[in-house]
């Protein structure tokens, strides 16, 4: 929360408000999905942040052409985000689901096996490789994931509970 407030305010003395409010827009999940994508493309157009920031913005605009089934821009979106911010897994997660939109499984593949060494117990990965394996008829890789992937969330919501 301080960071945010920290940023916009660098942002507001910087870049103006404008770009202040399109930041804060493009970070609030809650934002309605048209406004937030469009506040998130106005931050990668003024080409005024970096890092975390930027990886946000990108990260907004990967699953809206993946919807769109842009797949292409989608990915580019996807390595766009990751490379601002390549500690995070999930845009590698978000460039494999357009990957494998795309029907490129090999790709998708190596991405999710990428996430998993990133965070072995990524209940996301798990399950977006458990489909792929179960699609390419390893039956036994992909309940071997997808039990891993509740297994996980199991432990997890006991932990949050406890």
């Amino acid at each position: 929360m301080l960071r945010a407030f920290f940023v916009s305010a660098v942002l507001v003395g910087v870049a103006g408000p404008a770009l202040a409010d399109d930041m804060d827009a493009c970070r609030d999940q809650q934002t309605e999905a048209k406004a937030r994508l469009d506040a998130c493309e106005n931050v990668i157009a003024a080409a005024q942040v970096s890092g975390k920031d930027l990886a946000i913005a990108y990260g907004v605009r990967g699953p809206a052409f993946r919807l769109k089934r842009n797949y292409d821009k989608a990915i580019a979106a996807f390595e766009a985000a990751h490379a601002a911010d390549p500690d995070n897994p999930n845009y590698i997660n978000g460039r494999g689901l357009a990957y494998e939109g795309k029907g490129d499984d090999a790709h998708a593949m190596a991405d999710y096996n990428l996430v998993l060494q990133m965070r072995p117990n990524s209940p996301l990965a798990l399950n977006n490789r458990g489909t792929l394996y179960l699609r390419q008829g390893a039956i036994q890789s992909a309940l071997d994931d997808f039990n891993a992937a509740v297994n996980f969330i199991s432990r997890a919501l006991i932990a949050v509970t406890c």
